[in-house]
């Protein structure tokens, strides 16, 4: 049973009273937003709650078809039908993907990722890997055999691109990209960054689960994590996903001397992250939870749950001014919720974590 403690509702009262925004996104907007209320719906049995999340993703599922060239997972329709597959598969709500999200939109969709890996703009926010990941979720979620295969073909054409495009030296593989205006951002302990590789290794981890493609991407992720793990070595800075997709890709390769290094470099970006910055705290209390569920290790566990409380309640209205999930309430509350909760916390894959 989950218990109900200050740090959580001093992150509800907080979302609450932030200013209605007009973005839609799953990680930047509403969408986000109706997440966190439907898992509080999912807790306390709040039907206001689930009254709010319902609102918010049809007020965001509105706003979408008004601007249906955003693609993105980040802002668009990528991350809102990835979520809208989660919460069916959660059994949180029964919609019917085929309706809210037609053959036509994905066959745009894959136009798209294909476009945006011509010109390698292969990042997870805003480019190919975002998209992927939607059609990967549709593919597990599918009954269809044709339109399974379909998904199939689109996924296999994102790995066959990335393997066209990738750059190589001699410690491995890598990929270059365009730069986005918010790389500028103090964004040094977030996860899916768009200024390293890291991203791209946690989503090839999530694919790999699939049998159909494991043969694909562990070359690819082999190649490029121990290229990550060069620069790591020869570097000052460290973030807490480049260790966490070290530690993803050692277990999926078996390899425990690149599990050894991952959980150093996770250790050193943890030690560093400011105690004002609240966000990295909390998503670096979900990696080690994440870690704990797989290794059945309590002290993982212990230290998951030492980042959250780390900071106090005071320090949550002096330093928070976002409702979204990648650096907002709704993300703070999704995962004060995981970590107390035994519900699943599969929707914290939309950050890869």
């Amino acid at each position: 049973m989950y218990r109900t403690h200050s740090i959580s509702n001093s992150i509800f009262n907080a979302l609450k009273q932030q200013s209605v925004t007009e973005k839609t996104g799953l990680l930047d907007g509403l969408t986000g937003e109706s997440l966190y209320y439907f898992y509080r719906n999912i807790l306390f049995k709040d039907e206001h709650a689930y009254t709010t999340a319902v609102e918010k993703l049809e007020t965001a599922v509105e706003m979408m078809h008004k601007n249906i060239g955003d693609t993105s997972f980040f802002s668009g329709i990528a991350g809102i039908g990835w979520m809208v597959l989660h919460l069916n598969e959660q059994e949180i709500v029964d919609i019917d993907i085929d309706d809210f999200l037609d053959s036509s939109i994905d066959l745009f969709l894959y136009t798209t990722m294909m476009e945006y890996l011509h010109r390698h703009i292969y990042d997870f926010f805003f480019g190919a890997s975002g998209i992927c990941f939607y059609f990967f979720k549709k593919y597990q979620s599918v009954q269809d055999v044709k339109q399974k295969e379909m998904f199939k073909t689109y996924i296999m054409q994102y790995l066959f691109y990335m393997e066209f495009i990738k750059k190589t030296d001699t410690e491995g593989i890598f990929w270059t990209h365009r730069e986005y205006p918010f790389e500028k951002e103090n964004s040094c302990f977030e996860l899916s960054s768009l200024s390293n590789v890291s991203s791209i290794i946690l989503l090839l981890t999530e694919i790999a689960t699939e049998k159909e493609f494991a043969p694909f991407c562990f070359s690819l992720i082999k190649r490029a994590s121990y290229r990550l793990l060069h620069l790591l070595e020869t570097t000052q800075k460290h973030r807490l996903d480049q260790g966490y997709c070290l530690w993803k890709a050692s277990v999926l390769l078996c390899d425990a001397e690149l599990e050894k290094k991952a959980f150093y470099y996770l250790r050193l970006a943890k030690k560093h992250i400011p105690t004002t910055d609240i966000v990295s705290q909390a998503k670096c209390a979900m990696i080690y939870q994440k870690i704990a569920n797989t290794t059945c290790d309590n002290l993982h566990k212990k230290e998951a749950l030492q980042c959250i409380t780390d900071f106090s309640v005071g320090e949550l209205a002096q330093n928070m001014y976002d409702s979204s999930i990648w650096k907002g309430y709704a993300g703070l509350g999704l995962i004060d919720f995981s970590l107390h909760h035994t519900a699943s916390n599969e929707w914290s894959k939309c950050m890869l974590i």
